[in-house]
């Protein structure tokens, strides 16, 4: 049993690393752990830093059961299976003189027969008491000591970089005037003033934060993320809310941070994010574009031009109805393509017709196109099996921001009040304008180079 002292998971049991995050990978709902940052010799080390911050968490809230006997403990990762299942750590003692108390043995699902050695299942941590403290207050003043946070990029350049890719990224803003950098910190910080940024909140030292992007080249692709913490009271009679540019983290940093409260729902804090999809259908993706892209427009109009709450209400439902309809097509779309299994028999019967003409006949000429009618056997493989990674792919990002979209249309439109409804009807917006810049930058922006 713990003696109340506060430790690490480390600490607290013989945990091996290598097996216990590559089967929770498995059991866990699907999500990128990679990180073009980390060392690649260590597996999925942002779950890793995950189990170990949400370990200190549930410590800290007396969140870790102990079976009846005490010769079991568990805690709630706080990840969930495909099927909305909690994940739950469980130990058994450790045998081992003179090691940690404990020895993780498995991951194991609620309502596992294991947990019936314990009085109640284990809570996930929790981080905050209000949702309102993970809202961007947007439009509120940011201070910065900018000689701070340029120290802090100079650092962050300086750091390890485990593939030719980064390395080479980071000595070449590395050796840029210092005047060139400062200016890109003042354009960060400038964007994040004007609203033109999508803030992560990420859980600090036991405090609430916003992560903006810092860009430095690509217009695209963040390389850091700028962490802003909130000052002052939002309450009436009380001092304004400020945001205060408080230091830089990497991006791993950041997911992982980020990650403790909530799957991050904006693209740009993932640090696999500058990577690019390639030989995606283009005409399909760009319909999608173009369709999500006149839709912004469309309500931007009319919301400018709405004659009360109510019309603005039905705008935006409109417009997330329309968005929900077109991403199904599209996707419905996209999965004929990739099963359209008589496009994939012709190629191999078009390769195959030389292979049997020579085993039916051993004709000279049907030799000779042997090799050909194998390289065109494993180019259509190639191309099947590409295609299958990168729908696989969009299935992970694009489906999910659809549901989550759906879930929360579905909240705005039980709000009774018709200001209270537009406000959260427009706060989809961001929603819309993440699933737009996803397209745009991932499949057809790649696709035009």
């Amino acid at each position: 049993m713990s003696d109340g002292r506060r430790m690490g998971l480390l600490d607290f049991a013989y945990f091996r690393r290598e097996l216990a995050l590559d089967s929770l990978v498995e059991l866990a709902a699907p999500e990128d752990w990679s990180s073009i940052e980390d060392n690649p010799d260590h597996n999925h080390p942002m779950l890793y830093f995950y189990l170990l911050n949400t370990f200190k968490r549930v410590d800290e809230q007396d969140k870790i059961q102990y079976s009846s006997n005490g010769r079991s403990a568990c805690f709630n990762t706080g990840l969930r299976t495909s099927q909305g299942r909690h994940i739950i750590a469980y130990f058994v003692e450790n045998r081992i003189p003179n090691k940690q108390e404990w020895f993780f043995l498995k991951w194991i699902l609620d309502g596992a027969p294991e947990l019936a050695e314990f009085s109640s299942i284990p809570e996930p941590a929790t981080y905050v008491t209000d949702p309102a403290e993970l809202q961007y207050p947007r439009g509120a003043p940011i201070a910065a000591d900018e000689t701070k946070l340029f120290e802090d990029l100079q650092s962050l350049l300086e750091g390890p970089a485990y593939t030719e890719e980064r390395r080479a990224r980071l000595s070449h803003f590395a050796g840029l005037p210092v005047a060139q950098l400062r200016e890109m910190i003042s354009t960060s910080l400038e964007r994040a003033r004007n609203s033109q940024v999508k803030p992560v909140p990420q859980w600090f030292f036991g405090h609430i934060q916003f992560l903006i992007p810092l860009r430095l080249g690509d217009q695209f692709q963040a390389d850091f993320a700028i962490a802003l913490r909130k000052e002052g009271d939002p309450r009436p009679g009380r001092d304004a809310v400020t945001l205060r540019a408080v230091g830089l983290l990497t991006l791993a940093q950041g997911y992982t941070n980020a990650r403790l409260l909530k799957k991050p729902a904006h693209d740009w804090i993932h640090p696999s994010s500058g990577k690019k999809l390639r030989a995606a259908p283009t005409q399909t993706f760009e319909a999608v574009r173009e369709s999500l892209g006149k839709a912004m427009e469309v309500v931007d109009k009319e919301y400018t031009e709405a004659a009360g709450p109510d019309y603005a209400a039905e705008v935006y439902l409109k417009m997330v109805n329309d968005i929900l309809g077109h991403i199904d097509r599209a996707f419905d779309s996209l999965r004929r393509d990739l099963y359209d299994w008589k496009t994939i028999l012709i190629a191999f019967l078009s390769a195959g017709i030389p292979i049997a003409s020579f085993l039916l006949t051993q004709w000279t000429y049907s030799l000779a196109q042997l090799p050909l009618a194998g390289l065109a056997m494993l180019c259509t493989w190639r191309r099947v099996s590409d295609k299958r990674k990168i729908y696989r792919r969009l299935l992970l990002k694009i489906d999910p921001d659809r549901k989550r979209l759906e879930s929360e249309r579905d909240l705005c439109t039980c709000k009774s009040d018709p200001e209270e409804r537009v406000r959260c009807l427009e706060g989809l917006r961001d929603e819309i304008q993440d699933l737009y810049d996803f397209v745009d930058r991932y499949l057809v922006s790649p696709l035009a180079q």
